[in-house]
């Protein structure tokens, strides 16, 4: 079922050398790790220069300073991303089979279509969020470059190992930064979609448990509404369906759990970044003729910023109020009408249901929308005193 979301994510790890394909060749599969390696060290060496240019190098304007260590530190996370992707994979590629397995697949055709609704709703989100990161990154950097062409400096602050003065060497080492910082601004956006898309996977699940707890509920009502007495058939048939509908948000909550451990140190960092530049660069753009070139640009950026928060804590917000509405399946069935020794089989699935899962990074952040809210209230208050 996971062939319904990743359509854009897949393909794009793959071109970048983050997600190799099963079907390749002993002699593919081998050029395909170099390229990957090629990738991983271009990435990592342009973070290295940058750090080092943050360091060492003199900087007499303030305004260029804060922007280089803003950028900074997204490079910064988007390395420990890269990090965290090959670290975890084999455990992310678990996650992937494990959806295509018992309970997880589609039973009926509402269950289909409640799973390809809300991957096509989803799918718009990742389209509109890889999309504008594309075309605001690369506007940065273009202006950037032709901002710099007289002055021969880089678009980035990096100390490299050579003087690169005159004309080819500067197109050169340009060109290599911004791009080595393209496609780095776009595997962070791509990492952020994919643990996204991943948390809408969860919504989908409890959706699904939701229909399915819909559809046990009727069952039963009818069943002990036209049998006075209920078989010994009848009864091994409840427990069943009560045991398959509490193992299946077991299942949920365990898959839930594995996404939280892989990715909750990445979001807890991308956060306190994000909580750092979103507020400093709004001071920038406070101090920046409306309408300008600088404007513009560092408002494409705090766009990019929020834009990143917005989509984190929305997936953990959303998660946190599929399940904690599983309960509202059960209190609005007609359950009075069932009889007693089901009755406390309900109330046993709906205290499993009066935790609904949190995704939290190590007991300090809880990734929802209170968490974006706080974000933008220190945001707009610097951009109100300023």
């Amino acid at each position: 079922m996971s062939k319904f979301f990743h359509k854009e994510t897949f393909p794009l790890l793959k071109y970048m050398g983050f997600w190799k394909p099963q079907e390749l060749s002993k002699w593919k599969s081998i050029l395909y790790d170099i390229y990957s390696t090629i990738i991983v060290t271009l990435i990592m060496s342009s973070g290295l220069a940058q750090f080092l240019g943050i360091c060492f190098l003199s900087h007499t304007n303030l305004r260029v300073f804060m922007q280089n260590i803003f950028i900074g530190l997204t490079t910064m996370s988007i390395c420990l991303k890269v990090v965290n992707w090959f670290y975890s994979l084999s455990k992310i590629i678990n996650i992937l089979e494990m959806l295509k397995q018992h309970p997880f697949e589609c039973q009926t055709r509402e269950e289909y279509l409640i799973y390809h609704r809300l991957s096509s709703k989803n799918r718009r989100i990742s389209i509109t969020s890889l999309t504008y990161c594309m075309m605001s990154v690369a506007y940065y950097f273009i202006d950037q470059i032709v901002t710099i062409r007289p002055q021969r400096t880089l678009p980035l602050s990096a100390w490299l190992p050579y003087d690169y003065s005159n004309s080819s060497k500067w197109w050169f080492s340009s060109s290599y930064l911004a791009l080595v910082q393209y496609l780095m601004a776009v595997f962070n956006e791509v990492y952020n979609v994919f643990f996204f898309e991943l948390m809408m996977q969860s919504v989908a699940q409890v959706k699904i448990l939701k229909n399915r707890l819909h559809v046990m509920m009727t069952t039963l009502v009818k069943a002990h509404s036209t049998k006075n007495h209920l078989t010994k058939n009848d009864l091994l048939m409840e427990r069943e369906l009560y045991h398959k509908c509490v193992q299946y948000h077991i299942a949920i909550l365990r898959l839930t759990r594995d996404i939280n451990s892989i990715f909750a140190p990445i979001m807890m960092v991308q956060y306190l970044i994000t909580s750092i530049t979103l507020p400093s660069t709004v001071y920038l753009i406070s101090k920046t003729m409306i309408c300008s070139r600088d404007f513009l640009k560092l408002g494409a950026y705090a766009a990019f910023l929020l834009q990143q928060m917005l989509i984190l804590c929305y997936a953990g917000h959303r998660t946190y109020l599929e399940f904690d509405s599983i309960g509202d399946v059960l209190y609005t069935s007609d359950w009075i009408a069932l009889r007693e020794s089901s009755k406390q089989s309900m109330k046993l699935m709906l205290v499993s249901a009066q935790k609904p899962f949190v995704f939290d990074c190590f007991g300090m952040l809880k990734l929802d929308m209170e968490a974006f809210k706080n974000a933008l209230m220190l945001a707009y208050s610097i951009y109100n005193i300023f």
